[in-house]
């Protein structure tokens, strides 16, 4: 285009010339003072052709104003494409989060498979038994959907309550792996992944709608990520821990709105949530939950909090009681005889802990706090063990081939740690005297922290 105007440009100066020069001559002969017959000719040439610059002028002004605006909306395009880029990126990963979801569909194989995980809860018979019934359920009703025969619109939830260190965290990590395979993972929400007194964004929007994200001092938005992690994998479980701490009737509202619809609508977007099961984990108890005030029922729960009615109508509880004495005595061995082969392997020491483990299972059940005590009574025992025994002689290493007790002394309210001089059987310093059933134990070692 360029190319023809210039050329245009050209022929209109050359004829201009042209057109100048012979009127010049005509003026300069005395006897001619008459205009020839070619400058008329060549007369109109200029003002045809103005057009045509004026055409150029307003392409070349048209071309440097979409320049322009390029220029200047180059960082907002980027803005777009990086956004793109992300949020692709952030669903790969979002799915890599959760590992492979596999759900079996055979229920009688699902419900076999939940037995054998909950062999590593203690007690909750009951609670173990509302377990089963929803993993039926929920495995029957996913089967429904996937043939296309089922009205359920809604997602799945259930709520664990009862006192802390009973087994609820235990025991939906089982359900996970349960209704989603062995190699899924399920998205945690902790109260610390929530600002619960922000004046910007309040639970439900950390939660379900979107936050602001910057890029080359530009802001936009983007889902939340529990949002991105159901939009990537909308049929995976969902664990919300400790929701006594974070709850509000807006949070309860929300989620009765998914329970029923199956779907969050943000900023136009849909993200269906009709697959996802969502399993809360709450301290509170069921007594002071049914009766909509807080009440000492002994269970060792010590939170209320208001919940929206609607939303209690709806949900599924199951309840986790407190343990009994045996019952924290039988988790009570398991670090204890860690504890012993440690002490073996890196010392070549014997500690007995019988009477410890008895005295230990009776304060965690007159505390009423759930299981948790029990790893801090045996972690102060450790530090009692290396500091009276083992750093005192580390000099010599004269506590080699020894062995010790470890007591209760009512007097001092605190564990002793005493050196026995009667040897005892090559069996006992192999660690296998620690509790009637240390060989079970062993062999099927529970972590404290996922008591809770």
């Amino acid at each position: 285009m360029k190319k023809l105007l210039a050329a245009i440009m050209c022929i209109c100066l050359i004829t201009s010339s042209i057109g100048i020069s012979v009127s010049a001559a005509n003026e300069s002969d005395d006897n001619h003072t008459d205009e020839t017959l070619i400058s008329y000719l060549l007369k109109p040439i200029p003002y045809l052709l103005k057009p045509v610059f004026w055409a150029g002028s307003l392409i070349d002004s048209a071309a440097k104003a979409t320049a322009y605006s390029i220029g200047m909306a180059s960082p907002i395009l980027i803005m777009i494409l990086v956004n793109k880029f992300s949020e692709l990126y952030k669903t790969h990963q979002a799915r890599a989060n959760c590992g492979t979801i596999d759900p079996v569909r055979d229920p009688i194989l699902v419900i076999n498979k939940l037995d054998s995980y909950l062999k590593n809860v203690k007690g909750q018979e009951k609670a173990k038994e509302k377990l089963r019934n929803f993993v039926i359920n929920l495995v029957d009703e996913r089967n429904k959907k996937l043939s296309g025969i089922s009205k359920k619109k809604g997602a799945n939830l259930i709520y664990f309550v009862g006192p802390s260190g009973v087994g609820k965290s235990l025991s939906a990590e089982i359900l996970t792996k349960v209704i989603t395979g062995n190699n899924s993972l399920p998205y945690i929400i902790e109260p610390s992944d929530i600002d619960k007194g922000s004046k910007k964004s309040s639970v439900v929007e950390q939660l379900f709608g979107m936050r602001a994200k910057k890029i080359n001092n530009s802001e936009y938005y983007e889902l939340s990520p529990l949002l991105l992690q159901l939009k990537a994998t909308p049929n995976m479980v969902v664990i919300i821990n400790e929701y006594d701490k974070l709850q509000t009737k807006d949070l309860d509202e929300k989620l009765r709105t998914i329970l029923d619809q199956g779907y969050v609508k943000v900023n136009g977007e849909t993200i269906d949530c009709s697959h996802a099961t969502f399993i809360i984990t709450s301290n509170e108890s069921l007594g002071s939950i049914s009766k909509g005030a807080h009440e000492d029922d002994g269970t060792g729960s010590r939170t209320y909090v208001e919940h929206d009615k609607a939303f209690l109508n709806r949900i599924k509880f199951i309840n986790f009681e407190n343990l009994s004495f045996e019952q924290y005595k039988e988790i009570a061995q398991a670090p204890c005889a860690d504890l012993q082969k440690n002490y073996l392997a890196s010392y070549k020491i014997f500690v007995d802990f019988n009477d410890a483990i008895e005295r230990i299972a009776d304060l965690t059940e007159k505390l009423n706090q759930g299981a948790r005590p029990i790893q801090d009574f045996v972690d102060k025992l450790n530090e009692k063990i290396l500091t009276e025994v083992i750093l005192k002689n580390s000099k010599d290493r004269n506590y080699e081939g020894k062995t010790y007790k470890v007591s209760y002394d009512e007097s001092r309210e605190d564990f002793v740690v005493n050196e026995i001089k009667k040897p005892v059987s090559e069996s006992t310093q192999t660690g296998e005297s620690v509790g009637a059933n240390a060989n079970e134990v062993n062999s099927n070692t529970i972590s404290l922290q996922q008591t809770a």
